[in-house]
C-alpha cells in the first residue's frame, strides 16, 4: 500500500514534488526513477517483503518493463507458483514483482486472475507505452492529467496542486448535490479519475481507455466453482476464503469493528485463522446539552466491545473528544484530498490515527457489505416503492395523504427514484450561491446516463449496479482510503473481494432485501454463527454527531471562520455569504437541519484554499 506518481517525460523534479505532496501515503521511503520518456515515483508503505529488494519503482529482469504500484495482491503466492511453472524467476518475496511478471506474461488477460486492490502504472520501454489500471471495485484511487501530449498520474489529486488550476463547473454542481464527485470527473478542470475496472494505455501521444471489468455487462467476470453447495453455505465459505487471503502481511493486522453486522462477520472469520486479534472502535464525547444522545451515538462502540469480548479479541474504544475536533477540523477536512462532504470522515480519520499509534499498520473493515447485499435504507425504500406502485393510483394518493413522507415511494424506479433519494435538497443549496444553480438537472442527467446501460436488469439490480459505480468508489471508498492513508494505515475490505462480489451478483436481489429487512441473505447465512443480539440492531454504520458538533461554541467559531469570504478569495463570486451565515445560525438555534449543505461548503472551502483552486 503506497502512493504512486509518474509523468510521460523526463522530469525528476516534477515527480519528486508530487511524491512530497503525498508523502503521507508511504512513510517508509520515497524513490524516483527516470527513463527515456518516463519518470516514475513511489512512496512506500511496506507491508509484504519489508526488504530493500522490494523497493519501487521496480523493473523486470530484462529491464524492459518498470512498475509503480499501490495496493495488495492477496493471491500473489498462487500466481507466483503458476508463473514459476512457466519458467519465470523471482528475486523478491513481494507481490509487486508477481504483478509485474503477470503483466509481462499475460497482459490484460491477468485481470480476472487478480484477487486484490490496486492502482498501478507499468512502462514498456521498448514500445514507449504506459499502462495504467485501477482495481475491479475502485478501492484504490488513480488520477490522470493529460496536457500538451504528456500524461501525469497520481494516487491523489493533491499531487497536481499549485498549478493555477480551475474549478470544474459541472463537477461543482455534482458535488453540491451529491456531496462527492462521480468519476471520471473531478473538481479540477483537466484532471480525471480512472474509473474502477478500467485500463488506460498511452502510446505515441494517444491515450485509450477501456473496461476490463463491468459486471453489469458481464465483462471480465471470473468463473467461480460452486461445488453444488447451498447458496448460504457457499457465501459463508467464499467470505471465509476472502478474509483468509487478506490476512497476508508482514506487519500487524487489526480490525475496524463498528458494532454492525459486516465488520462482525470479518472478525468472525479472522478469529478462525488468527490469534491475538486487536479490534478498534470509536466513541464520542457529546456537546453540552446533548448528553441525552450519548447512548444513541455510542451504541455501536458498546456493541463492538461486547462482540470483541465474545471472540476473545483485545479491544480498544477510542473516544473522539470535542477538543480534538476543534483543534484538527481543518487538517481532517484537508486530508480528504478531493472533498467528500461527509462528517463521518472526522471519526474515521481519528480512529485511523489512533490505531496507527497503537502499532497496527493493516486493518480489515466491513466496507462493501451494504452495497453488495442491499443493506441501506434506500434499498428498502426501493423495494417498498415497487410494492407501492403496484397499487391503484387512488390508493397510492390516499397513503400519501395520510403519510406525506411516502410520496417518494411513488417516484418511478430508475434514474428518477435514484435522484430523488441521493440528491440534496436543491431549495436549500440554491440560496447559498450567487449564480443560478442547475445541479439537480445535471445530476438527474447523470443518473439517466448510468441507467441507460441497465435496461436488461431488474430495478433492484440496476439500483445496486449504479450505486456501486458511483457512491461506493467515489464517496465511501474514497473516504475510507484518504482517512486511513493520511496516517500510513492500510485498510483492507474482504467483503469486496472479487470472488465475494461475483458470488453476490449471482444471488437474487429480492432475496437480499425486503421493505423491512436489509442484507437478508447475509443475515440468514450468519444466524447461528454470530451473536444473536447483532441481528436485532438498527442500521447505524459509522454515524457521527456532526449536526451537534456545529452547536459546540468553539467548533462553531472555527466553522464561522471557514464559512466566510475572508477565509479564501479563490472562490469569490460563488457563495452568498449572508445566506450561508443565516443558514448556519438557523441550524445552531434548531430552526432547521442544515448539516449537509453547511458541511458541503466547509469541506470545499478548506480544500480550495489548500489546493489554490480558482472559481471562474
Amino acid at each position: 500500500m503506497c502512493g504512486i506518481n509518474g509523468v510521460t517525460e523526463t522530469n525528476y523534479g516534477k515527480v519528486s514534488l508530487m511524491n512530497e505532496r503525498i508523502r503521507h501515503r508511504g512513510p517508509d521511503g520515497s524513490r524516483v526513477w527516470e527513463g527515456e520518456g518516463i519518470t516514475l515515483g513511489h512512496n512506500r508503505l511496506a507491508i509484504i517483503d519489508l526488504s530493500d529488494r522490494a523497493l519501487q519503482p521496480m523493473h523486470s529482469h530484462d529491464g524492459l518493463f518498470s512498475i509503480v504500484y499501490n495496493g495488495e495482491l492477496y493471491n500473489y503466492r498462487e500466481l507466483r507458483a503458476e508463473l514459476t511453472a512457466q519458467g519465470v524467476r523471482f528475486t523478491t518475496e513481494s507481490d509487486t514483482e508477481v504483478l509485474l511478471a503477470a503483466f509481462v506474461e499475460w497482459g490484460e488477460e491477468m485481470f480476472p486472475r487478480l484477487r486484490g486492490i490496486f492502482a498501478f502504472g507499468i512502462w514498456d520501454s521498448r514500445n514507449k507505452k504506459l499502462t495504467l489500471a485501477r482495481d475491479h471495485m475502485g478501492v484504490k484511487p488513480l488520477y490522470v492529467k493529460e496536457e500538451n501530449g504528456v500524461i501525469a498520474f497520481s494516487s491523489e489529486i493533491g499531487a497536481f496542486e499549485g498549478d493555477g488550476q480551475t474549478l470544474d463547473s459541472v463537477s461543482l454542481e455534482h458535488y453540491l448535490e451529491l456531496q462527492y464527485v462521480p468519476s471520471p470527473r473531478t473538481l479540477i478542470q483537466g484532471v480525471q479519475k480512472l474509473q474502477p475496472g478500467h485500463v488506460l494505455v498511452y502510446h505515441e501521444g494517444v491515450s485509450t481507455i477501456r473496461r476490463y471489468y463491468a459486471p453489469a455487462q458481464g465483462i471480465g467476470v471470473p468463473q467461480l466453482p460452486i461445488d453444488g453447495l447451498l447458496p448460504s453455505r457457499t457465501l459463508y465459505e467464499t467470505i471465509d476464503s476472502a478474509v483468509l487471503r487478506q490476512l497476508v502481511s508482514d506487519r500487524p493486522v487489526g480490525v475496524f469493528l463498528s458494532g454492525g453486522l459486516d465488520s462482525s462477520i470479518v472478525l468472525h472469520h479472522m478469529s478462525l485463522h488468527a490469534r491475538d486479534i486487536k479490534t478498534f472502535s470509536v466513541g464520542f464525547e457529546m456537546v453540552e446539552g446533548a448528553e441525552n444522545d450519548h447512548e444513541r451515538f455510542n451504541a455501536d462502540a458498546v456493541l463492538a466491545e461486547r462482540t470483541a469480548k465474545q471472540y476473545g479479541a483485545a479491544h480498544t474504544t477510542h473516544t473522539l473528544s470535542l477538543a480534538h475536533i476543534r483543534n484538527n477540523l481543518e487538517t481532517i477536512l484537508a486530508s480528504q484530498d478531493e472533498p467528500v462532504a461527509n462528517p463521518t470522515a472526522v471519526s474515521q480519520y481519528f480512529l485511523a490515527q489512533q490505531v496507527r499509534k497503537d502499532g497496527v499498520v493493516v486493518a480489515l473493515g466491513g466496507d462493501g457489505g451494504d452495497e453488495l447485499f442491499l443493506g441501506y435504507t434506500r434499498h428498502r425504500m426501493l423495494r417498498a416503492a415497487l410494492y407501492m406502485q403496484m397499487l391503484p393510483s387512488f390508493l397510492q394518493q390516499g397513503i400519501v395523504h395520510v403519510y406525506p413522507r411516502a410520496r417518494k415511494l411513488t417516484v418511478p424506479a430508475g434514474a428518477a427514484f435514484h435522484t430523488s433519494i441521493m440528491a440534496n435538497d436543491e431549495t436549500q443549496i440554491a440560496p447559498l450561491l450567487q449564480k443560478p444553480f442547475h445541479g439537480f438537472e445535471s445530476v438527474s442527467s447523470l443518473f439517466h446516463e448510468r441507467y441507460a446501460a441497465m435496461s436488461r436488469h431488474t430495478p433492484l439490480d440496476a439500483f445496486m449496479y449504479v450505486d456501486r459505480s458511483m457512491w461506493l468508489p467515489d464517496e465511501s471508498l474514497h473516504r475510507s482510503d484518504r482517512t486511513s492513508m493520511a496516517h500510513g494505515l492500510e485498510l483492507r475490505v474482504p467483503l469486496l473481494d472479487l470472488e465475494v462480489v461475483t458470488l453476490s451478483d449471482t444471488l437474487s436481489s429480492r432475496k437480499k432485501v425486503t421493505p423491512f429487512v436489509g442484507k437478508k441473505i447475509l443475515r440468514d447465512t450468519y444466524r447461528g454463527y454470530l451473536p444473536e443480539y447483532l441481528f436485532s440492531q438498527p442500521k447505524r454504520g459509522w454515524v457521527s454527531p456532526g449536526a451537534k458538533w456545529i452547536r459546540d461554541p468553539e467548533v462553531l467559531e472555527t466553522m464561522r471562520s471557514i464559512l466566510s469570504p475572508g477565509y479564501y478569495d479563490g472562490l469569490d463570486g460563488l457563495y452568498n455569504w449572508k445566506n450561508v451565515e443565516t443558514l448556519l445560525q438557523d441550524h445552531v438555534e434548531k430552526r432547521t437541519y442544515a448539516l449537509y449543505p453547511l458541511w458541503n461548503i466547509l469541506a470545499l472551502q478548506v480544500w480550495a484554499r489548500r489546493a489554490k483552486i480558482r472559481y471562474q
